[in-house]
């Protein structure tokens, strides 16, 4: 369950703040929860650990989408784009 696991995320991030695995779990849970803003906090939080978390800079592409802010959209799409290529 989703709220079960951002619980599980948070208590993990408590213990390590830089933990970029565990702010990006954090995300997907809270994109599960339909929690949109608080989901893109923790994947910026999590590309503030590790810029190089190419799923974090996908998801943020597609939450900017949504939310209308093409631009942001676009500049973590490319960037998601060259982490795979790389």
């Amino acid at each position: 369950d989703a709220r079960a696991a951002a619980q599980h995320y948070r208590k993990a991030i408590e213990l390590n703040p830089d933990n970029g695995v565990a702010l990006f779990n954090l995300g997907v849970a809270l994109e599960d929860l339909r929690m949109p803003e608080e989901a893109i906090l923790a994947y910026r939080t999590a590309l503030a650990a590790d810029a190089a978390c190419a799923d974090a800079h996908y998801n943020l592409s597609q939450l900017y989408e949504a939310r209308g802010e093409g631009t942001a959209a676009l500049r973590h799409l490319r960037t998601y784009r060259k982490l795979v290529q790389a």
